[in-house]
């Protein structure tokens, strides 16, 4: 499950424009953790950014900027 389905699934609302790393809408700061991508987002990203659409938690992370 992405982030992205994850927090939705919680009835959190999140921007969002696609599911697969184009766009950027959903992009995040991770504060602490990190996550994996089935496939490298398209969308530019800084250091300390995830795109929710498309990562994966390997464990417990902590986001903000939602």
């Amino acid at each position: 499950m992405t982030l992205l389905e994850n927090l939705e699934s919680q009835g959190v609302s999140v921007e969002f424009h696609c599911r697969d790393g184009h766009c950027g809408a959903c992009r995040s700061t991770l504060v602490s953790g990190s996550v994996n991508y089935s496939n490298f987002p398209m969308a530019y990203l800084k250091d300390g950014e995830i795109l929710l659409c498309c990562s994966k938690s390997e464990k417990e992370i902590v986001i903000k900027n939602l």
